[in-house]
């Protein structure tokens, strides 16, 4: 899988709106919305990469936003027809997930 990434398309977010966005990635496809994973274990999953980065200078980023309950307007870094990126760095580590989805 290749990605392409342009810095101008992320925006910046916290550790909230990370876990937010990542359970929602987790628990719902991005093209209908439909379910992939209760939507409680997704938030357990998505509790756990911020934590794991918390008392660092770590930077999130994303290229999308919510827009009503979805994710949504995102700067696509595929070719795929919805996508969406978490990109935690730091200067000892940097951290990416992508999500791809197709209608």
């Amino acid at each position: 899988m290749v990605f392409n990434v342009c810095p101008a398309d992320l925006t910046a977010i916290n550790a909230v709106e990370a876990e937010d966005a990542l359970s929602k990635m987790f628990s719902r496809d991005l093209a209908y919305g439909g379910k992939v994973m209760d939507p409680d274990v997704a938030r357990r999953y998505a509790n756990d990469l911020p934590a794991e980065c918390s008392g660092t200078e770590a930077k999130i980023f994303t290229n999308a936003h919510r827009e009503d309950d979805r994710l949504a307007g995102w700067n696509p870094v595929t070719k795929a027809t919805f996508d969406v990126l978490i990109l935690i760095m730091s200067t000892d580590f940097a951290v990416s997930v992508l999500v791809e989805d197709e209608d």
